[in-house]
């Protein structure tokens, strides 16, 4: 049952006002719309990957009738994701203090492969970063990587032995980051609760990237598409708490 925009508007102020410092970047409902109604302004762009415009268009709806998802697969190599708008710049995680939480529902439909959630990454760059869902060894796990300011790549997972993403069920997922708060600077949520958490060394961040953030994809060996439907993305410049991942999770749809 979708959730009244009082409810959402109950949380968001909750954040806002427990998280002195917090700021709604991004607010994509895909409400009929793909603008973002966050701080940052502007319609996100969709980009074809490995589908042809005739393709995509009889494959995939861009929204869904309902006005609730956007799905974003046309087969496991192609599809589309969204840039968000104004997003070269933001969210750079290369300086102590830095901080990221990104908050949305997905439902998948396959995990054949590394499924894309938001990333902010360039291979040819060796910069940036990546959140999605695994595959293989770390099915149904939430993933984080980024190129290291330390010269290599980093690679961190939910909990094993914890809850998972299930294959075709709306799920809340979320991820927190915060440069330089060892030992503790990265935590994974499902359905508003923590399934893991990892550390980085203090002197460590992310190597700065121009990439634009996309949404629904991820690139490693060849295009990752989301194979599924992604809804309620929103992306903070801070790490909310768990009770603050809650509140959201409970007043957002699909509960």
């Amino acid at each position: 049952m979708k959730k009244s925009q009082y409810s959402l508007i109950i949380a968001v102020l909750f954040i806002m006002t427990s998280s002195a410092r917090a700021e709604l970047l991004y607010n994509l409902t895909f409400d009929d719309t793909l603008s973002s109604t966050g701080s940052v302004k502007g319609t996100a762009v969709e980009e074809l990957n490995g589908a042809n415009p005739g393709e995509y268009s009889k494959s995939i709806s861009p929204l869904l009738k309902n006005g609730l998802s956007r799905t974003f697969s046309v087969s496991e190599s192609k599809g589309v994701d969204i840039v968000l708008p104004g997003s070269g710049s933001k969210l750079q995680l290369d300086k102590t203090g830095k901080m990221i939480t990104i908050a949305c529902w997905i439902k998948i439909s396959n995990l054949k492969s590394e499924r894309g959630i938001v990333t902010k990454i360039s291979g040819k760059e060796k910069a940036g970063w990546a959140f999605y869902v695994g595959s293989g060894t770390h099915k149904g796990e939430l993933g984080w990587s980024a190129y290291s300011s330390k010269g290599y790549s980093v690679e961190r997972w939910s909990n094993p032995n914890g809850e998972k993403v299930p294959l075709g069920v709306w799920t809340h997922v979320a991820f927190t980051f915060k440069v330089g708060e060892a030992p503790l600077v990265g935590t994974f949520y499902i359905n508003g609760k923590s399934v893991g958490k990892f550390s980085l060394h203090s002197s460590q961040t992310v190597v700065k990237s121009t990439e634009s953030i996309r949404v629904g994809s991820k690139y490693k060996g060849g295009y990752r598409p989301l194979n599924g439907l992604l809804d309620e993305l929103k992306i903070f410049d801070t790490t909310l708490t768990e009770k603050e991942i809650q509140a959201l999770t409970n007043s957002t749809k699909h509960q």
